[in-house]
């Protein structure tokens, strides 16, 4: 497995965006761009982009949560699926909205079989059972 992007390919669309956007620009507009010239898709699932740029409520934004993880849910019986949330405690972490991560996570451990996981575990997990995958230095 080869990493799909060389340096030239990430670096060269962030001059880019500042082009286009005059010189500078804030870090959204900056993101905004650059997910543009690559034609990535906005990271969805993330208090900043839901409640910040989007300006979901609470509920709202506990909402989205809990349809996110319903349809992996599903999915997930025929293949593994992973759930990622974006937080930021300056964002998600305010007294006003923290109910939501509250809500949805009494919601998500009534399920059967979800790993509750770190980021670290998984990349302990996956670099034991998939070595396959893992290039290997010569």
């Amino acid at each position: 497995m080869t990493f799909k992007y060389k340096y030239d390919d990430l670096f060269n669309p962030c001059i880019k965006a500042f082009h286009n956007l005059g010189g500078s620009g804030t870090n959204s507009e900056i993101e905004d761009e650059i997910i543009g010239i690559l034609k990535l898709s906005d990271n969805e699932i993330n208090d900043f982009t839901l409640l910040t740029r989007r300006g979901l409520t609470t509920d709202e934004f506990r909402d989205t949560l809990l349809e996110e993880m319903s349809v992996l849910y599903e999915e997930s019986a025929t293949i593994a699926k992973i759930m990622n949330i974006g937080l930021h405690p300056h964002v998600s972490g305010r007294a006003y909205r923290i109910r939501a991560i509250k809500e949805f996570i009494q919601e998500a451990q009534k399920l059967q079989g979800v790993w509750w996981t770190t980021r670290s575990d998984l990349t302990d997990w996956y670099a034991t059972c998939q070595q396959e995958h893992i290039p290997r230095s010569r």
